[in-house]
């Protein structure tokens, strides 16, 4: 136990009496911190003056994901009662994380993802410029953000983002981390880096390093990739038809399903399937593993985001499968990378 404790020359010394042996011996310990100060606005840099949180309406359009869209629209996933689809007015069924359940899986709508609007946030400096930022939270991410995270934005300046999201983050821990508090203060990030940008007159790339290349190649994320193809994008993302509740039947449904677009739009184009975490390790796998044929290039989010364990366990499975997709994840943590890369990094070892 400890029993003399003294400090100088900006260092701690403990002299510790050890029970097991008589003599005593000296611990140096790290120089004692210096404590933090407060970030204050530069001089002649324009304070934040205010902080507004807007929300859509479901009349207007941009809830969670966009499904704030006519059912005729293909992201619903909308089919016909005998479960036909034209891709005029009715489109292939889109499996989803709430297709086990029977009451909610005839459309992506079915269960509530729109009742959740955008919030766009406007940071408006001394000197009128306005910054944009959108995320998804509706009603409740503007609350949190006009009545708590607006007091470590308004008085700073839109330079020092980082000092104000690290205020942000850990203010907000007893009840964020991740989902809604998370997007509420994305969205204030977000429209920090826009008004930084519009202060300095330079696009956002040029702040973040600059550009990398001339021309960055886009694909389309669409039920209809031969559209995809015509139009010159180059490639098509999918969405996958039939999760585990529909069994066997789904499962060769989903094979046919990319089948077609494979002949559809030939051996060279490339398609990507997006599984919207509505699968589990088993299903993926054996997904893969039947798809090998059709040369997807990635097949994307498969698991429920948190389920680290399960993503550990099925990049095994896809690394020692030969000739299969590469295993796409993390569009959907809706928490910070750094604890999301942690969490993998802790689950590879």
């Amino acid at each position: 136990m400890a029993d003399i404790f003294r400090q100088g020359a900006g260092l701690q010394v403990i002299l510790l009496f050890c029970q097991s042996r008589p003599q005593r011996k000296a611990i140096k310990m790290l120089p004692e911190p210096t404590p933090f100060d407060d970030v204050r606005p530069l001089r002649g840099r324009p304070k934040i003056r205010e902080v507004r949180a807007l929300v859509s309406r479901a009349d207007g359009y941009g809830a969670s994901d966009v499904h704030d869209t006519p059912d005729t629209h293909w992201i619903l996933g909308q089919t016909a009662v005998d479960q036909s689809w034209d891709h005029e007015k009715t489109h292939p069924p889109i499996t989803n994380p709430m297709s086990r359940f029977p009451k909610y899986s005839g459309s992506r709508k079915s269960w509530g993802v729109a009742n959740v609007p955008s919030v766009i946030v406007e940071i408006e400096d001394e000197n009128g410029l306005i910054g944009i930022g959108l995320s998804t939270g509706g009603e409740a991410a503007a609350f949190i953000i006009e009545k708590h995270l607006s007091m470590f934005v308004e008085g700073q300046c839109a330079s020092d983002r980082s000092y104000i999201w690290d205020q942000m983050w850990r203010a907000s821990i007893h009840y964020g981390r991740k989902g809604l508090a998370v997007h509420a203060i994305s969205a204030i990030d977000l429209a920090l880096w826009d008004l930084y940008g519009k202060t300095v007159h330079e696009p956002i790339y040029n702040l973040m390093g600059g550009r990398t290349k001339q021309r960055v190649p886009v694909y389309a994320t669409t039920s209809r990739p031969d559209l995809a193809k015509d139009l010159g994008f180059q490639g098509a993302k999918i969405p996958l038809p039939y999760g585990p509740s529909a069994g066997g039947p789904g499962m060769k449904g989903n094979v046919a399903f990319i089948e077609r677009w494979r002949k559809k739009v030939g051996p060279d184009f490339p398609l990507m399937l997006d599984c919207y975490m509505a699968l589990d390790v088993e299903y993926t796998a054996e997904l893969a593993h039947r798809l090998k044929p059709y040369d997807l290039r990635w097949i994307e989010e498969p698991l429920m985001p948190d389920d680290y364990a399960g993503h550990a366990k099925l990049g095994k499975k896809f690394a020692s499968m030969s000739g299969c997709a590469t295993f796409a994840t993390g569009c959907s943590p809706m928490s910070c990378g750094w604890s999301v890369r942690l969490n993998f990094q802790k689950l590879s070892l």
